[in-house]
């Protein structure tokens, strides 16, 4: 999947689709911590494809990439039954069903696993030179 694509999906389908629809079925209405993250972490992905901002595409990719995986990954251990998250220097910023306001429930944990995969793919993910055919004349 092309970057360009990738966050321009995770921005309008994560964020956006998914902020009006909690805005809307919400009484009072409001948004979640989770809305909040993916329609955020979405635009700055959007954001990051301009050319001028060439320079942190990749860190933010791995970043945001194994950001997003490890708290997927520890999700779907978590609706496993291996709660690896129970004790240590996380407790702080875990609640019942989340880690810093991103969800450990089955479906969002799916997501944040493929969302942080893919953009870890992109992150390590190495252009090969575009070939040039030198003619020359005489």
């Amino acid at each position: 999947m092309q970057r360009k694509l990738h966050y321009w999906n995770w921005l309008l389908i994560f964020g956006i689709s998914a902020a009006l629809i909690q805005y809307r079925t919400s009484y009072p209405h409001t948004l979640n911590s989770e809305v909040i993250w993916m329609t955020l972490t979405g635009l700055v992905g959007v954001i990051s494809i301009a050319k001028q901002y060439d320079k942190i595409a990749k860190p933010f990719d791995i970043v945001g990439g194994f950001f997003f995986a490890i708290i997927g990954l520890l999700g779907i251990l978590h609706n496993l039954g291996l709660d690896l998250i129970g004790t240590g220097l996380l407790v702080k910023a875990i609640h019942q069903q989340s880690i810093l306001g991103l969800s450990l429930c089955p479906y969002p944990a799916l997501i944040h696993t493929a969302v942080g995969c893919v953009s870890i793919s992109h992150g390590f993910y190495v252009s090969a030179p575009k070939p040039t055919v030198a003619v020359s004349s005489g």
